[in-house]
């Protein structure tokens, strides 16, 4: 119980390798009998969804990897004790959603008492939610920020704000972690999905990301970000660049590619993925 976020990660890295759905299915059933060696083991197995999550969905919190990795330990542990193995679910995509759910309440909590937000903000923002929920149920997916200021009868603009308010204060996302790898850049857009099927995620994130950039950036924002991170509207790849490289093409200092794409990476959060973790301490 007293297990730190770090020990748990060694002990998860040196566990047996992912079990079977048969054997998933018969811990399950055993746990659900009181067998605590089973629980263990189930739990045990299954720890590297929790990096997994962290990873793929976080990446922009690494300094809290330590404390969400423990939240996502709560997550695991839920789902172990309600999985019900009797209607053939497969286990990792139930738990990654008790995960990322535990995670992101932790993060609501965080940031609820980060940020300091007047009364009148704070009925903005749980009317903002109530439409974003509203849109959701009427869609089937998440709603554009102008479907939410037509639901609102608001400006787009004013959209803009409030999800600007969540990222406000907070130290710009590194922009060296993101470059690592296009996957690091499409974490910032993970699917939100409760029960994601497994696979490669790419082609929705990407659809997903060129929708924000064409959506959501000013025409600067994102041309730094296509050039940045090689990407483009038209789905077709390029080669990334440096900043002093853009800088030079777009005749503008280094310095300032870099605000823009701050901005732009802060603004792509919150469309994206702030929202989903703030709003719901909000509700």
């Amino acid at each position: 119980a007293g297990m730190t976020a770090t020990a748990l990660r060694e002990r998860s890295a040196g566990s047996a390798a992912r079990l079977t759905r048969e054997q998933e299915a018969e811990l399950a059933r055993r746990v659900e009998m009181g067998d605590r060696a089973a629980r263990e083991q189930l739990i045990l197995a299954n720890q590297g969804l929790i990096g997994h999550v962290l990873r793929t969905e976080f990446c922009g919190f690494i300094d809290l990897w330590d404390d969400l990795f423990q939240e996502g330990q709560v997550g695991l542990i839920k789902a172990v004790d309600r999985f019900d193995w009797r209607k053939g679910t497969k286990f990792s995509s139930y738990a990654v959603w008790w995960i990322r759910r535990e995670i992101q309440l932790s993060l609501g909590r965080w940031w609820a008492g980060a940020a300091r937000i007047p009364e009148g903000r704070l009925k903005e923002l749980r009317a903002l939610n109530l439409a974003i929920r509203r849109l959701q149920d009427r869609f089937g997916r998440y709603p554009t920020p102008e479907e939410v200021a037509g639901e609102l009868g608001i400006p787009v603009d004013r959209v803009h704000d409030l999800l600007n308010m969540m990222v406000a204060g907070r130290r710009p996302v590194s922009v060296e972690a993101l470059v690592e790898s296009g996957r690091r850049v499409m974490s910032l857009v993970a699917d939100e999905s409760p029960l994601r099927p497994d696979g490669d995620p790419e082609p929705l994130l990407e659809h997903k990301l060129r929708r924000v950039i064409g959506a959501a950036l000013t025409e600067k924002q994102r041309e730094v970000i296509c050039l940045r991170y090689g990407l483009s509207l038209a789905g077709q790849p390029l080669p990334p660049r440096t900043q002093k490289e853009i800088a030079q093409q777009l005749d503008i200092s280094p310095q300032a590619v870099s605000r823009i794409e701050e901005r732009a990476l802060a603004r792509i959060r919150a469309e994206m993925d702030l929202i989903t973790q703030f709003l719901r301490r909000v509700e």
